[in-house]
Parts: C-alpha cells; sequence; structure tokens
C-alpha cells in the first residue's frame, strides 16, 4: 500500500504540488490524488518518477509505495 502521509509530507517539504506530481507522470491531479491515497493502482513506473521528483532516496522507496499496511491521511 502505498504511504500516503508520507508521501504527502515529503510534498510538503519539497514544494512541490499535485499538479507538479501530475504533470511529471502525465496524468490529471485528480487521478494523482487518487493513486497517492491509495483509490487506484499505481503503476512501478509512476512510483519511479514520483520518487524522482519528490528526490526520495533509493533506500527509502519502500517506505513510501510498498508499506504493509495502508497509510491513509484520512480514515475512512
Amino acid at each position: 500500500m502505498i504511504n500516503t502521509k508520507a508521501i504527502k509530507i515529503r510534498m510538503i517539504e519539497k514544494d512541490i504540488s499535485n499538479l507538479d506530481l501530475a504533470n511529471a507522470i502525465g496524468k490529471k491531479p485528480v487521478t494523482v490524488r487518487q493513486k497517492i491515497s491509495g483509490h487506484r493502482p499505481m503503476f512501478l513506473a509512476e512510483a519511479e518518477v514520483i520518487q524522482e521528483v519528490l528526490d526520495i532516496p533509493d533506500d527509502k522507496f519502500c517506505h513510501y509505495f510498498f508499506s504493509g499496511k495502508s497509510q491513509n491521511a484520512t480514515k475512512a
């Protein structure tokens, strides 16, 4: 599952907007928001682009994109 909270924190730290990520992976902002929140699947190629844009070190990739449980910032 995507670690939504960690990605959102990293976006704030790097001053990267949802629109910036959307432009980087060639998707609409709403689609990127859904992918980050875990409501739509994220493909490895998309995660790799987000990793690059957010300057996530290789050894932290799994923390952001393959955490063992959902880390959504909001609860249902």
